[in-house]
């Protein structure tokens, strides 16, 4: 009997990691488009052996006031954690400029109307947003777009500030037209965005 106790609790604390280790309440992404991929019937491989570079716009916002805004030291290990990140894919991402937004009402609660201000249409804009936000989580504009922003700290121990993460490559991966690993595993999961919502 004490076996067969023991083993009950070794399965449902592997069941409980492999849970929590889908926790993806950081990310508010949710798909408003069919699959482009599956909709167009489009085959994916790689035409060329030459490593692809990719244009960034990094927007900081800050408090009105300026106050909060993030360093170039931070806004380098940002750019990377995201060029690691894809290295092994041969994607590069450059830095084509960068921005201060000083704006209190996007600081703390940043939306996709975020993604109206300064827009470039030859980068991936990036909007970064500091631990100091009362907002954490992260957005892209859709799958397959050309913005996203990353605000605030982990909800968890030991609560990191999300731009120092890969939750920056997270993101990057739904402008490059990635879902979550976890899409379609249950009817409806992504429609709803309840596979994906903030804390």
């Amino acid at each position: 009997m004490k076996k067969y106790f023991f083993n009950v609790i070794i399965i449902l604390i592997m069941l409980t990691n492999a849970i929590l280790s889908q926790d993806t309440t950081f990310c508010g992404t949710v798909a408003s488009s069919p699959d482009y991929l599956i909709t167009n019937n489009i085959q994916l491989m790689k035409i060329s052996n030459q490593p692809i570079a990719i244009n960034v716009f990094i927007h900081k916002v800050a408090m009105d006031n300026g106050s909060y805004a993030i360093t170039t030291t931070e806004v380098n290990n940002a750019m990377n954690i995201l060029n690691s990140d894809y290295a092994d894919f041969d994607i590069s991402f450059i830095l084509v400029g960068k921005d201060q937004i000083n704006n209190t009402a996007f600081f703390n609660s940043p939306n996709a109307n975020l993604f109206n201000v300064n827009p470039h249409s030859d980068a991936i804009d990036i909007y970064l947003i500091p631990e100091e936000s009362t907002f954490n989580g992260g957005l892209a504009e859709d799958v397959i777009s050309t913005a996203f922003f990353v605000a605030g700290k982990f909800n968890k121990s030991p609560y990191n500030e999300l731009i120092s993460t890969s939750v920056i490559s997270h993101e990057m991966g739904h402008c490059l037209g990635l879902h979550h690993t976890h899409r379609g595993w249950r009817d409806g999961e992504e429609e709803d965005g309840t596979a994906c919502v903030r804390n």
